[in-house]
Parts: structure tokens; C-alpha cells; sequence
């Protein structure tokens, strides 16, 4: 019914001229628009295939002509809106528009001034990854991307092989004297945001490494998709000897523009994105504001992919290929390290607890988030991967005033878990809703796309 109702409206209004518009909204086309804008459910951010081809060639038409003001009425039809300044709308279209004012809108941003590509690769004193990592860039069949390559303060023989690569005039060099931490790290990514040449950006750690095919399958889909603001695909998580620990995806049996409502519930288990991901760097300024990772900080640009993913899957339109883009490994040696007992990530993760209720509830409804998926959350990614770890550190501490320290900052994280707990599992929750995802099935492939 959704998608019949589209297809009448687009069909009525699609032709029009600016001068017919204003006649047609006091006749049958107005009148369908009206049922439209009653009729339709939160389903149609989450469009089946008919309704997706609608749009894309609705954002084609858009493109030619992007100030017709037909094509403004159809973008709100869809809960879509063109992320650019537009003229004063007449009153007709200002009534129509007015009619799903108070509904969310996905943005569509404008086609990205070229599709070249800046990689950022960072490094400290591991030049048996950054090499394999810097061939995976070498050896992608998409030839337009630019890398700058970044050496945290290694001590190692990491420098002399970094200067052995600049023959390749693509690669840019920076050698810091000293590693400073996180706030390195941040400071690195802030500098290559404001200094790389393009809009199209990838991050890559120096234990992560691309698929050859990567770039060349993302910037296919983003030069037929050109107003999404982020491209990416499956990944998987090997050990030291490049044996499989996790597989993450692909999570849709094609090259899709991602379902909000599913990569939303999908995240309470398990973030889509990670190792391989095309992203616009113009929106990370702003998202910057809310990534828990730099709050209180000077840094002044979004980095945590668990993060801007689930802002940005309900706020724009993003791409999911149907490809494993990349690898990342992780080292037994890192998850024994000794525990440090003055931080958790627990702060991160409640973060996104918030985070995907608001925006669930923004797209479909107060109090829909699936009740069992934020349990689930809780249990999981806060409770037992996040807040049980940092506390074994408490049989490590001989010092009383080290454990009255301790004593005092968990039991604030932990009255922020018990009042947040209970305010959106109990409080703003729903045992309704549709659930997609157990923690059997969120991590991918799936047999179709919805």
C-alpha cells in the first residue's frame, strides 16, 4: 500500500511545471498528496525496492534541475530533503511541506566535488603490519587516492622504511618525535581532516589492511549513489597469524542503500562498519560536538566509527556493499595488557545507548526501540565487555587511597548505568516492535535485501 501510494503521487506531480503546481495542489494531485502525507507509515525510511528505484531517479531529475519546485514537494514526500540552501518556498508549497514538518527528514547531500580519495595511516613501532598495511593501499585497483602516512614517535626501523615509499608521489610523510598517547592519535586525524586534498576519506590503523578491491567497489557505489555520506562493507577480525577470529558481514546480498531501522537495531549487537569505510569528511566537524571519544577535549573532528555511523545511518543515507572491504587484527598480547582501574569505556557505550533510542524514536516512534535488543546492550557491550573488565583491577591495588579513588569513580559509573538502565529498558522501550537481529544472526550475510 506504502509503495502504491508513492508511485500515484510521484506519477501526478513528477511532469509538472513551477506554474502548473500551485493549480494542481487545489485539485486531485493536492488530494493525493494529502493521503500521501496521512497515509504513510515510518516504513518509508525503510524503502523496498520499487520505492528506492523512485527516489534515485527523483535524485537524477533533482540534480538537473535541483530548484523545481515539483521535485521539492516529492523529496518531502519520501522524508527527504535536499541538504542545501533553498529559495523561499510560495505559500502552496510552504502548506504541503508544513504537513510533515514535524516529521523526521533524511538528508541528501550533494555529489561530492571529485571522487579521489585521502587515506590516513598512522603507525608506531609495528613495521611488519605497516607494511602489509600500505601494500593493501598500493595494491588497490582504484588508482585516485593520496595516503598520508603518519609515524607516531616509532624508535624503531619504522622511519627509514616510511622514507623508502615517497618515491610514489601519491604518499605524504609526517614523523612526529614523540608518541603522545590517544590524544595523539586524535591530533593526527584532526591535522589530516584540515590538510588532506579531498572530501573522500578512509582511516586505516596500521593492523588493519583493504581489500584490493575496496576503493574501486565503495567509489562505484557512491558515484551511483552520490548523495550518501558514507560507503563501506563487511570486515573480519584475525589473530597474529591471520586466522579468522570474527566475521563482520556483508551484511546485504547487494549493494544497497542501508535500512536505518535495521542498522539501528543490527548496532545493540554489533556496529555494520569498521575496517574499510569511504566516508565524507566535511560531517565530521559536526558530529564532533557528540562523539564521546573527544568530548571535553580540544579535537574538532568525529573519529569513533560506532558513533557517527548511527548518527549519520538516521540522519542521511549511507551505502552497504555486498563485499568484505577489510581486515583487522587483533593481538592476544593486547587484550592481557595490564588493566588500568582509572577508566572504563563504559561512558562511550552509554553514550550510544542514548544515542540509539533518540534516534529510533525520532525516525518511528517514542518508545519503540526494541526492549530485548537494549537488554541485550546492557548486558553485553556495557555491562560484561566494558564495566566487569576495568573492576578485576580492583584486586591489583594495595593502596588505600588508589582503592577509595576507584571506589568513587565506579560507583558513579555505576548509578549512571543503574538510572540509565532502567530509563530505557523499562521506560522507553517496547516489546512490539519488530526485532531483525539475535546476536545469532547480526553479524551477517543475510539471504536478501529487505
Amino acid at each position: 500500500m506504502t509503495e502504491t501510494l508513492l508511485e500515484d503521487c510521484r506519477s501526478a506531480w513528477q511532469n509538472m511545471s513551477d506554474a502548473e503546481c500551485e493549480q494542481a495542489w487545489q485539485s486531485q494531485a493536492g488530494d493525493l498528496y494529502r493521503q500521501c502525507t496521512h497515509s504513510l507509515l515510518p516504513e518509508v525510511y525503510s524503502m523496498g525496492q520499487q520505492a528506492r528505484h523512485q527516489l534515485n531517479a527523483l535524485w537524477r531529475q533533482i540534480l538537473a534541475e535541483p530548484q523545481r519546485l515539483n521535485h521539492r514537494l516529492l523529496l518531502s514526500l519520501y522524508r527527504r530533503k535536499l541538504d542545501q540552501p533553498q529559495p523561499p518556498a510560495p505559500a502552496w508549497l510552504e502548506a504541503a511541506q508544513d504537513r510533515v514538518e514535524n516529521q523526521a527528514h533524511l538528508r541528501l547531500l550533494m555529489p561530492p566535488p571529485s571522487f579521489k580519495v585521502s587515506i590516513c595511516l598512522t603507525t608506531y613501532n609495528r613495521p611488519g603490519m605497516l607494511k602489509r598495511a600500505l601494500e593493501s593501499v598500493r595494491n588497490q585497483t582504484y588508482p585516485d587516492w593520496e595516503l598520508h602516512l603518519n609515524n607516531h614517535g616509532s624508535t624503531d626501523e619504522t622511519d627509514s622504511y616510511c622514507r623508502s615509499q615517497l618515491a610514489d608521489t601519491r604518499i605524504h610523510y609526517t614523523q612526529l618525535k614523540q608518541n603522545t598517547g590517544l590524544s595523539g592519535i586524535l591530533s593526527i586525524w584532526d591535522r589530516f581532516c584540515e590538510q588532506s586534498n579531498h572530501e573522500l576519506i578512509v582511516n586505516l590503523a596500521d593492523d588493519d589492511w583493504l581489500k584490493p578491491d575496496f576503493l574501486e567497489n565503495c567509489i562505484t557505489f557512491f558515484k551511483s549513489h552520490s548523495w550518501i555520506s558514507l560507503c563501506g562493507g563487511g570486515f573480519c577480525s584475525v589473530d597474529l597469524e591471520e586466522r579468522l577470529i570474527k566475521q563482520c558481514g556483508p551484511f546485504y546480498a547487494q549493494d544497497t542503500i542501508a535500512d536505518p531501522r535495521r542498522e539501528l537495531q543490527r548496532s545493540a549487537i554489533n556496529c555494520a562498519v569498521g575496517v574499510g569505510l569511504v566516508l565524507r569528511k566535511s560531517l565530521l566537524k559536526a558530529l564532533a560536538a557528540h562523539d564521546p571519544v573527544i568530548a571535553g577535549t580540544p579535537h574538532r573532528h568525529a573519529v569513533w566509527e560506532y558513533y557517527y555511523f548511527n548518527q549519520l545511518v538516521a540522519e542521511t543515507e549511507v551505502g552497504l556493499i555486498r563485499e568484505t572491504t577489510g581486515m583487522h587484527t587483533i593481538a592476544s598480547s593486547e587484550t592481557t595488557a595490564k588493566i588500568s582501574t582509572d577508566r572504563d569505556n563504559s561512558d562511550f557505550f552509554l553514550h550510544i545507548a542514548r544515542l540509539l533510542n533518540h534516534q529510533y524514536a525520532r525516525l518511528f516512534g517514542a518508545d519503540t526501540y526494541p526492549r530485548d535488543l537494549m537488554t541485550f546492550f546492557f548486558n553485553r557491550r556495557v555491562l560484561m565487555e566494558n564495566m566487569q573488565t576495568p573492576i578485576q583491577g580492583l584486586f591489583q591495588l594495595s593502596d588505600p587511597a588508589e582503592f577509595e579513588q576507584f571506589y568513587t569513580q565506579k560507583l558513579k559509573d555505576w548509578q549512571t548505568y543503574t538510572r540509565l538502565r532502567y530509563e530505557l529498558i523499562h521506560a522507553h522501550s517496547s516489546t512490539q516492535e519488530p526485532v531483525f537481529y539475535t546476536e545469532a544472526n547480526a553479524f551477517g550475510p543475510v539471504a536478501a535485501t529487505p
